[in-house]
């Protein structure tokens, strides 16, 4: 085997024992017993409690070191870059929100069981979580940004001894995943509701598509003041790394690609090469518009009612606090939003399971749409942050064009 391919597998191997795990439960069902379908159940809920239980720690630990890194590096063009970022998660979190609630109105199937009976779990096992995630984040952010001010020492040791924690925690919970989806998937296969989701989603597919990569294409056209050339411009620039990207899944991962790609677009690669490596894992546009969208969707299939508003600005605050603390793991983007679904929309353990499926098969266009997003958001900082930036750049297109 070619030494890239090794490459790519050692990269990739939680998220091919992933989709095994999908294609195994999906292929498996209709040859298992009632007990045997119950027990796999049993055995994810038990999983889904254990995840759920760490994930509160590991998000505060993800988010103290992010806020201590940036209060540690606190120069006015950082505070620029990070408002910025705050401000377009907050724009396209929004959006998406109000298109899934567009969606929540389509004619969707209710995901009844087509079988006599739901599945249930063999056994039950409760483990109260120690604190909320919302807690863990507000104190996560809190003490990342005035610890290191008040007890520098202290925020370092604290910091060493929660890199190792969440080092810990990965080992246990990445390999619980495809456990977690299992046993889940077996019950959706069961009720008759994943041959709902691939039959009668395309619609919703269609609507997180068209909406993130229209605004992804906006962005682009409005940096080059309207000029269909220039648009062309900028994303043949950005085609290496969406092609790696979409092969990789992993925005991180492309990230040399897309550092290149985008010092094409613009003139002030300084700034450039502090933007991209900051927000490769806190900007993500593709996160933003799929899963407000495919979470309303999933309300309205499941039968469960539009939350009240202020949930929904709640999700939203949420949603944008926690792309600081996104598990750099496939399927990481939507593992540290289930607690937030779960309070603020309503999800029960089968929705999010559904939402986790959903979200891991459409992960190559998610990287897409994510790489795609932070070249368009390098040319944003350029506009705003650079005042230099867009006079140069215009010189620069016209020699190159």
């Amino acid at each position: 085997m070619v030494p890239g391919t090794m490459r790519w597998l050692r990269a990739n191997g939680i998220l091919i024992v992933l989709l095994i795990s999908i294609i195994s439960a999906l292929c498996l069902e209709p040859h298992l017993s009632i007990a045997n379908r119950q027990f796999f159940l049993a055995v994810s809920l038990v999983v889904k409690e254990i995840i759920l239980f760490i994930l509160p720690f590991v998000i505060f630990g993800l988010l103290f070191g992010s806020c201590r890194q940036f209060s540690q590096n606190a120069t006015g063009t950082l505070l620029r870059i990070l408002l910025l970022v705050c401000l377009s998660n907050l724009v396209t979190t929004a959006l998406g929100c109000a298109i899934g609630s567009v969606a929540y109105g389509f004619h969707l199937p209710t995901m009844e069981p087509v079988v006599s009976e739901s599945l249930t779990p063999l056994f039950s096992i409760k483990i109260p979580p120690l604190i909320g995630s919302g807690t863990a984040l507000l104190l996560g952010m809190v003490a990342g940004i005035f610890f290191p001010k008040k007890w520098k020492k202290f925020s370092q040791q604290l910091g060493k001894m929660l890199d190792i924690f969440i080092g810990f925690s990965l080992k246990v919970i990445l390999p619980l995943l495809p456990i977690f989806i299992f046993g889940f998937l077996i019950k959706l296969r069961h009720d008759g509701a994943m041959s709902l989701i691939t039959r009668d989603y395309i619609s919703i597919f269609a609507l997180i598509l068209l909406s993130k990569f229209s605004y992804i294409f906006f962005i682009y056209f409005w940096m080059g003041n309207f000029q269909w050339s220039r648009l062309c411009f900028y994303l043949k620039n950005m085609l290496p790394a969406t092609f790696c990207g979409f092969s990789t899944m992993s925005s991180a991962a492309t990230l040399p690609i897309s550092l290149t790609s985008i010092e094409r677009n613009v003139e002030n690669k300084a700034l450039a090469r502090s933007v991209v490596p900051l927000t490769v894992n806190i900007h993500l546009i593709g996160n933003n518009f799929t899963i407000p969208i495919l979470a309303f969707a999933l309300l309205k299939s499941y039968g469960i009612a539009f939350p009240a508003l202020s949930c929904v600005c709640l999700f939203l605050v949420f949603s944008i606090v926690t792309k600081f603390s996104v598990v750099a793991v496939p399927g990481g983007g939507i593992i540290v939003m289930l607690p937030i679904l779960e309070r603020y929309l309503g999800f029960d353990a089968v929705v999010c399971s559904t939402m986790f499926a959903i979200y891991l098969l459409l992960n190559p266009i998610l990287t897409v749409s994510n790489v795609l997003g932070n070249g368009a958001f390098a040319l944003l900082a350029e506009r705003f942050i650079s005042p230099k930036g867009p006079k140069k750049q215009l010189v620069k297109f016209r020699e190159i064009s």
